[in-house]
C-alpha cells in the first residue's frame, strides 16, 4: 500500500508554489524536499500537521489519508492551499478551527507515520500539540518540529532530541526531523516525569546546597544543622550506642521556660525522616521527663536509631497536636521534619526482637 513515489517535477513545482501561499510565513525549499526525502523512506499511509501551507500541498501527494489542522488567517490559507492545483482533495482533510480546540476532540482512526508540528508558536501550545499527536506516531514515523529558533518550540527541540522515544534525524534551516523509536509510548495520563531522559539530570543551580549537604558526611551535617539550646535538655537513658528492644521508655532532664514542651522524636539513623513518639508531648515530673518511645519494626533489628528531643513554644506544640490528629485521620505514617533543632540527641542500635 501508499501511494507512488512523488514526481521530482511535482515536488519543484510544489516548492515554486509554496512561497505564494503564505506570503512571509512560509518553509523554506529545502525543509519541503527534506520532507520528501524523510517521507519517501517510508511508507505513509496516514499523517497529520497542525499549520498549513506548501507542506499540505506536499503531504497531499505523498500521504494516503492527510490531516492538516489549521486557521484561515488574515492570509487566507485554508482557501489558498485548497485552490492550488496541487492541492489533493481526495486524500487530505482540513480541520478548520484553533488547534488548542480542533486537536482533544479529534479521534485518529489510524498511527500516523508522519506528523509535522507548526500552529500557534506561544507557550504552552506547541507542547499541547505535541500531547494529543506523539500517543498516534507509529514505530519508524517521521516527526516534524518547524520553527524551533523560538524559544518556546527550542525547549520542545531540546526535550526531543533526549527523548526514548525519538531519534533526531536532522536538523534543516530551522526545522527539526526525528524518527519514532520503538520505545514504548510514554503514559499520556500519567506523570514518571523521572523516567524521561531530559529530566534526569536536574539544574544544578536549584540544588547545589541540598547536593553539597549530602556530600557532607553525616555527623558533620548533623552538627553544622544544630544550634545551640538556650536552656539545658538530656537524655539519660538510653546511653549512646546502648542496645535496646523494639521499644523503650527513653528519659532526661530538661529546665523549660513557660509555655514550652519536650517532643520526642525517633528514625532509623540511615532515614531522612523522623517520627513523633508516644502521640504528645513528654511527662514531666519536676524537670524530669519521659516519653515511650518505639524502635522502627521488626525488619529493623540491628540498625542504629537516633532519638531527639525537641523544645516547642505554644504554637509550636497546638501545630504538632493538629499534624498528629491529622495523621491519625488520614492514616498517614510517613516521616516528617523535626519542627525545631534537637536540643538533645542520642544514638542507639536496636537489638533482636525477642
Amino acid at each position: 500500500m501508499g501511494v507512488a513515489p512523488l514526481d521530482p517535477q511535482l515536488l519543484d513545482d510544489i516548492v515554486d508554489a509554496a512561497p505564494d501561499l503564505n506570503p512571509g510565513d512560509n518553509m523554506s525549499p529545502r525543509v519541503l524536499r527534506a520532507i520528501a526525502r524523510h517521507a519517501a523512506a517510508r511508507p505513509v499511509l496516514r499523517s497529520a500537521e497542525t499549520g498549513a501551507g506548501g507542506s499540505t500541498l506536499l503531504f497531499s501527494q505523498i500521504s494516503e489519508k492527510h490531516t492538516a489542522f489549521a486557521i484561515e488567517g488574515d492570509n487566507r490559507i485554508i482557501t489558498r492551499v485548497r485552490a492550488s492545483g496541487f492541492f489533493r482533495s481526495v486524500t487530505t482533510e482540513i480541520v478548520e478551527g484553533p488547534t488548542q480546540a480542533t486537536l482533544p476532540g479529534y479521534r485518529f482512526d489510524r498511527p500516523l507515520q508522519a506528523v509535522l508540528i507548526d500552529g500557534p508558536h506561544g507557550f504552552p501550545f506547541p507542547q499541547l500539540e505535541y500531547f494529543y499527536l506523539y500517543p498516534h506516531i507509529a514505530a519508524n514515523g517521521l516527526l516534524i518540529l518547524d520553527d524551533i529558533h523560538i524559544r518556546t518550540i527550542h525547549e520542545l527541540h531540546r526535550f526531543l532530541s533526549r527523548d526514548d522515544m525519538f531519534d533526531l534525524l536532522e536538523v534543516v534551516d530551522r526545522t527539526a526531523f526525528y524518527r519514532r523509536t520503538s520505545a514504548p509510548v510514554f503514559d499520556p495520563l500519567g506523570d514518571g516525569w523521572w523516567l524521561q531522559a531530559y529530566n534526569r539530570k536536574r539544574l544544578a543551580r536549584y540544588l547545589w546546597r541540598e547536593s553539597l549537604a549530602q556530600a557532607l558526611p553525616h555527623r558533620v551535617r548533623r552538627w553544622i544543622g544544630r544550634k545551640k539550646p538556650e536552656y539545658p535538655v538530656s537524655i539519660d537513658a538510653p546511653q549512646a550506642n546502648s542496645v535496646v528492644g523494639p521499644s523503650a521508655v527513653v528519659c532526661g532532664t530538661a529546665a523549660l521556660p513557660a509555655g514550652c514542651r519536650l517532643w520526642l522524636f525517633a528514625r532509623r539513623a540511615d532515614a531522612g525522616g523522623w517520627w513523633p513518639q508516644g502521640g504528645g508531648p513528654a511527662d514531666f515530673t519536676g524537670d524530669r521527663w519521659r516519653q515511650e518511645c518505639k524502635f522502627g519494626e521488626a525488619i529493623d533489628a540491628g540498625f542504629a536509631f537516633e532519638i531527639a528531643a525537641v523544645v516547642v513554644d505554644q504554637q509550636g506544640h497546638m501545630r504538632l497536636l493538629r499534624r498528629i490528629a491529622e495523621r491519625e485521620r488520614s492514616g498517614a505514617d510517613g516521616p516528617m521534619s523535626l519542627p525545631a533543632p534537637p536540643a538533645a540527641i542520642v544514638t542507639v542500635k536496636r537489638g533482636s526482637n525477642g
